[in-house]
């Protein structure tokens, strides 16, 4: 078994500074008219009728077309190979969660399968433009992860992680392919409960850089031409037992989100997990 098969699939849940009208929030106030009628007859009569309408319409929802997680009932389907082996992987858009009115968080889920049945099902958190950083950052992930032991007996165990600080994994719609790279740095922590409930948890060290890479013209799975944001990052990831140097670079489509990634250990320059859109539905490519 992989030493690192939970910090492998911390680095590779996609997603281990302008401002734009999809990408912030649009504060709107409207106020109504004020009148004012005076009518003073011989019997001095007066009548003061004052009418204020005032109207506050507040939207917060962050929008980024590159990877549309405002939407809900979206799926997404992939062919993929991880750790050497042929696998199935999908990815669902969950929305927005509804938890905190005053910032705007989302979720969806990630999840591959080789045919050896190692893999992972989690739903990843994710947040717009936190504390005033535009960018979409991801705040951490919960779910299963199936790692195999000797290769041939498959453990379970629930997982949880948190990202000490958040990760910024794009930028603002308005800056795709504009930034030329950002750097980040956080300590991921990772609490796993096993088949028995005895839980235990670990923490690793997180550094490394993102670099845009252009744009590229990509064939899709049913011959559909597209313009492909492609995106490369390089990290290194520290805990007590090693460190691991990886290397992803994924291709992002205006409309469909990550339509192919390739990550690799840079040890030996092997490919951990590969995987490029299959189908998709409740999505649309833009132009």
């Amino acid at each position: 078994m992989r030493t690192l098969n939970c910090g492998l699939i911390a680095v590779l849940l996609t997603a281990c500074n302008g401002g734009s009208l999809d990408q912030g929030r649009d504060i709107k106030i409207d106020t109504g008219d004020t009148e004012s009628d005076t009518d003073t007859d011989t019997d001095t009569d007066t009548d003061t009728d004052t009418d204020t309408d005032t109207d506050t319409d507040t939207d917060t929802a962050c929008t980024n077309l590159w990877h549309p997680i405002h939407e809900a009932g979206w799926k997404k389907t992939f062919t993929a190979t991880y750790e050497g082996t042929s696998a199935d992987a999908t990815e669902e858009g969950f929305g927005a969660t509804g938890e905190d009115a005053s910032r705007d968080i989302y979720q969806y889920r990630d999840a591959i399968f080789n045919t050896s049945g190692a893999g992972y099902d989690v739903t990843t958190r994710v947040e717009c433009n936190p504390d005033g950083q535009e960018g979409m950052y991801m705040l951490g992930w919960s779910g299963v992860t199936t790692a195999l032991v000797f290769d041939i007996i498959p453990i379970t165990n629930d997982v949880e992680a948190i990202h000490t600080s958040p990760r910024r994994y794009l930028p603002p719609e308005y800056a795709i392919n504009a930034e030329g790279s950002w750097s980040y740095e956080y300590e991921l922590i990772i609490i796993s409960t096993d088949e028995t409930g005895k839980s235990s948890e670990t923490r690793r060290s997180v550094s490394g850089t993102y670099q845009d890479a252009g744009m590229t013209s990509l064939s899709l799975f049913d011959g559909t031409t597209v313009d492909a944001y492609k995106l490369t990052n390089n990290f290194t990831m520290v805990d007590s037992l090693e460190t691991v140097d990886g290397y992803i670079e994924q291709y992002w489509v205006k409309g469909l989100g990550m339509v192919k990634e390739v990550f690799k250990d840079q040890s030996d320059d092997s490919i951990l997990l590969e995987k490029e859109l299959s189908g998709y539905t409740g999505l649309s490519i833009v132009e």
